[in-house]
């Protein structure tokens, strides 16, 4: 994994930026905040709308207002990778407490797979 976000590479590591996750564990609430600018690596992505892609993909990359990982958290393909998670039905598998702070991410084709770099209780 790595912290942050951005796009995947050819082995599926992520190019990173400052990535943000505070969780609700009552009500299961998840946001997702991009800290990168907009010249970031997770703002320049091809504009084809292909779900994934390579650095030698067939689209040219170029900057989009929008971190590519936004829509991915906002429709909740995300699942969180810890020591201990619970089940969030259609949502993947949460954080046991609730928390905020900066994430590490990898990209595994279907959903993006995050944890806490350091969380802040909350």
């Amino acid at each position: 994994m790595t912290t942050g976000g951005g796009h995947p590479d050819s082995t599926g590591t992520l190019i990173t930026a400052g990535h943000h996750v505070t969780f609700d564990a009552d009500t299961h609430t998840l946001t997702f905040t991009c800290q990168g600018e907009d010249d970031a690596k997770c703002h320049n992505y091809p504009g084809c709308g292909c779900e994934t892609w390579s650095d030698d993909h067939e689209h040219p990359a170029e900057l989009h207002a929008q971190c590519w990982m936004f829509d991915w958290f906002d429709n909740r393909a995300v699942s969180f990778d810890g020591e201990e998670n619970v089940d969030c039905g259609d949502h993947g598998s949460c954080p046991p407490v609730s928390g905020s702070g900066l994430i590490e991410t990898s990209f595994e084709d279907e959903y993006i797979l995050w944890s806490w770099v350091e969380r802040v209780p909350s």
